[in-house]
């Protein structure tokens, strides 16, 4: 019987990195504040929970593999983070878009 080896990520909580590089593979970031990086982002596993993401750069070295859903899926909740929020003018009202 062959046995699954539990994967273990080191747990990075409630600091703040300032223009720094980061490679995040085999990491988790909780309640994080990133300002001015670059962030780089591979297939390996990373967690974010809660994180503060402000004039960052991010570069994705990412394997797109044929017929694999999950890493399309992957890389679509990697675009949403990346993208954040909608942005809001002091209305609390998102900003209008723009005319074609």
């Amino acid at each position: 019987m062959q046995q699954q080896q539990q994967l273990q990520l080191v747990l990075h909580e409630g600091l703040q990195f300032s223009s720094q590089t980061l490679h995040l593979a085999g990491n988790a970031f909780k309640h994080c504040k990133f300002d001015r990086c670059t962030l780089v982002i591979t297939n390996a596993p990373a967690h974010f929970d809660g994180c503060q993401f402000s004039a960052c750069n991010w570069r994705i070295e990412f394997d797109v593999l044929h017929g694999d859903p999950g890493t399309v899926q992957t890389l679509q909740n990697l675009l949403k983070m990346i993208a954040g929020p909608p942005r809001t003018e002091g209305n609390g009202q998102a900003p209008p878009a723009p005319q074609e």
